[in-house]
């Protein structure tokens, strides 16, 4: 797949007792999550793009946009990572933030986008993401971890979501944002503490088939960790972003439809 210049289903998240980010989707065909309207997201448009069209995908997770977007993008021409036959996926340019990058999916611009999640409910409802993060604080504050704050966001999310866009698994992996400038200034734990933001997945509704869907969630399930992110970035400086994606789910054991 070349990269060019230029999201059914809601996880059904069992979010109680998680240990990590990774959240389990239900892969039915049916997408009964209806998710309640967001004042924060404009009136979608209706548009023709079905699950045999060819992706669009673009990412806002800062200095890894290329190399999740490539990673995403090659998996749709895998034939084992939960789809029997390849499909037509393009990069596009980044956005520049998680409600360009929302806005461009319910636009048609895009149709799949990979944002970071605290970003993600803060755009979505900034009331609820401000009382998980004053509820990570307390915790901090009275000695404690700041507790399962990523299933808590999941859940949120899932609540605030448009009827027309839903998400998949999110990565293990973290974004590369301000917050790691911030976070180094800080003077108490405290401070530090910020919403978590793993890389998920967004899609518009009518573009993604159950095996897309699969296959998006073995990526996130895949990449295990930021540093793990970190160390393709790093190969990406030296060598085509859609060349180390290709590389790493061969090392993870996908085959792809063709060599190149």
């Amino acid at each position: 797949m070349t990269k060019s210049v230029t999201a059914s289903v809601v996880a059904a998240l069992a979010l109680s007792g998680l240990t990590s980010c990774h959240v389990t989707a239900d892969f039915g065909d049916d997408d009964g999550h209806s998710g309640s309207s967001s004042t924060a997201v404009s009136t979608v448009q209706k548009l023709p793009y079905t699950d045999t069209d060819p992706v669009l995908i673009s990412a806002a997770v800062g200095k890894y946009d290329d190399i999740t977007a490539a990673l995403y993008d090659q998996v749709f021409d895998t034939t084992n990572a939960g789809r029997p036959t390849p499909r037509k996926a393009k990069t596009q340019a980044s956005e520049d933030n998680v409600q360009d990058a929302i806005e461009s999916v319910r636009a048609g611009k895009n149709t799949l986008v990979l944002v970071c999640a605290g970003d993600l409910l803060n755009y979505l409802d900034k009331n609820a993401a401000s009382k998980v993060l004053d509820q990570m604080k307390k915790n901090v504050r009275q000695g404690k971890a700041p507790g399962n704050t990523i299933g808590k966001v999941w859940e949120k999310i899932a609540e605030s979501l448009p009827s027309d866009i839903s998400v998949t698994d999110a990565s293990n992996a973290q974004c590369s944002t301000e917050t790691e400038t911030r976070n180094a200034s800080s003077d108490t734990p405290e401070d530090e503490v910020t919403l978590p933001q793993n890389i998920v997945p967004v899609y518009l509704k009518p573009t993604m088939s159950t095996e897309d869907r699969r296959s998006l969630t073995w990526v996130s399930g895949n990449l295990g960790s930021t540093r793990d992110l970190d160390k393709l970035y790093k190969k990406a400086e030296s060598a085509p972003a859609d060349r180390v994606a290709k590389n790493y789910l061969q090392s993870q054991g996908l085959a792809f439809s063709k060599e190149d």
